[in-house]
């Protein structure tokens, strides 16, 4: 029944609630398979709520299992997770450790989507780590791979975050062009919480650079769509277009 409810219980809370019967029930049942499973979707939900330590423990309890079990595909999925959750307490180094054996696993299943999105975080992990050549590097492959297996969500997450590692490098003029082919690309996909991603951090860069007006428009856009997800990152970038306002004024 949870695994059921899953896709329509919206907010974190509801997630962590049903997360929490799952496991109790898969406990009882013996099912190490299912435990890991609903550890795994509780991790995400602290994630969702902002409690990332709590999502690192869930996370640890699912991949031991999967480990146990010889779960290899969950292995991988669990040590992307784990490897966000790490970025988010602001330890990429620890990411970039579960970034990479789960990128091992991918290509050991010949698994095209996981190598993927685990090339696209650990390009991120690197770009924390202020590595932009080792990110660039991961980020050109998963690029690569996303147009090869058509995966457009995959080839906006790419092209996003080589827009944001060309910004790193002091290069706008590239660093806009990728924001620009990953909107494109992200919106094809229907991929919303990525194109606000993209309109933040193009919002940024066009401020950086002095085109003031440009930059509110991207910021109005990513609002727009964070208020329809009920995004709490809205807040933040609301405060941006604030701040940006009080400046021309």
């Amino acid at each position: 029944m949870p695994a059921a409810l899953w896709d329509y219980l919206r907010p974190a809370a509801d997630w962590t609630a049903c997360a929490d019967i799952g496991i109790r029930a898969a406990r009882r049942a013996g099912d190490l398979r299912g435990e890991s499973a609903m550890l795994n979707r509780l991790g995400s939900a602290c994630f969702g709520l902002r409690k990332a330590a709590d999502a690192v423990d869930c996370y640890r309890e699912a991949l031991r299992l999967r480990r146990e079990i010889g779960h290899r595909e969950g292995v991988g999925a669990t040590l992307n997770n784990l490897g966000i959750s790490y970025c988010a307490l602001g330890q990429p180094g620890d990411a970039v450790d579960c970034y990479r054996e789960a990128l091992v696993i991918a290509r050991e299943l010949a698994d095209r989507h996981g190598e993927c999105v685990s090339l696209n975080n650990l390009g991120e992990a690197y770009q924390k780590l202020r590595r932009p050549g080792d990110a660039m590097d991961c980020h050109e492959e998963s690029l690569t791979i996303a147009i090869q297996t058509d995966d457009r969500q995959g080839e906006g997450t790419a092209l996003s975050n080589l827009g944001r590692t060309r910004a790193l490098l002091g290069q706008p003029g590239p660093a806009r062009e990728y924001y620009e082919r990953a909107l494109a690309a992200r919106r094809h996909a229907g991929d919303r919480h990525g194109e606000a991603a993209t309109l933040r951090d193009l919002g940024t860069l066009l401020s950086e650079t002095g085109d003031a007006g440009a930059a509110r428009q991207a910021w109005q856009d990513c609002v727009a769509i964070l208020d329809e997800l009920r995004h709490p990152d809205a807040d933040g970038v609301r405060a941006r277009l604030c701040a940006s306002a009080s400046q021309t004024d």
